[in-house]
């Protein structure tokens, strides 16, 4: 790749274009990288990212990332 692979923002860019394409199962790499980079990257990284996992069919970890999302949406 041809990119500042430690650029946050551009990896979450990066997965959130696999997610709406045809390779979903490329994005998860891209959108954990940004989320370590930056944690506040964009409101939406972990919502992303429970897709990411679903996708992957890895449901446990979705589920985890949906609900850090909803509780970032509505802290309790």
């Amino acid at each position: 790749n041809n990119f500042n692979q430690n650029n946050a923002e551009l990896n979450f860019k990066i997965g959130k274009c696999y997610i709406k394409s045809t390779s979903q199962e490329k994005a998860l790499d891209y959108l954990l990288k940004a989320q370590k980079l930056n944690p506040f990257v964009d409101p939406e990284i972990d919502y992303y990212i429970g897709r990411a996992y679903h996708y992957q069919l890895k449901f446990d970890e979705a589920i985890k990332s949906y609900e850090k999302y909803k509780n970032r949406l509505s802290p309790k």
